[in-house]
């Protein structure tokens, strides 16, 4: 069975813990604090290397959403863009089976 991606970013939002923006996140990645990292897929390249990175270091899953940071927002219920986040606390998302 195929979990829609979106629609779990967006519950792991409503009913768990994620922060955003890129200095929040790598910080969360080096102190270990979250479940999995995720970037757009239009973020900068020289950051997007370095958030993969942290997170191999930290051995936190990593996934690039397929969509902009404008889609990655919209889909977390944000008016922003969104290149960079760290979920937290999955709450009731099925986010786990995207990254076993």
């Amino acid at each position: 069975m195929k979990i829609d991606v979106k629609k779990e970013i967006r519950r792991a939002v409503d009913t768990g813990k994620a922060v955003c923006g890129e200095k929040v996140c790598k910080r969360a990645i080096m102190n270990d604090d979250g479940e999995l990292a995720i970037t757009s897929k239009n973020m900068k390249n020289e950051e997007k290397e370095e958030v993969k990175y942290l997170s191999g270091l930290a051995k936190m899953p990593y996934y690039e959403f397929e969509g902009t940071s404008m889609e990655l927002g919209t889909v977390c219920g944000k008016p922003f863009g969104i290149s960079v986040m760290v979920i937290k606390n999955m709450g009731k998302s099925k986010l786990n089976q995207l990254i076993t």
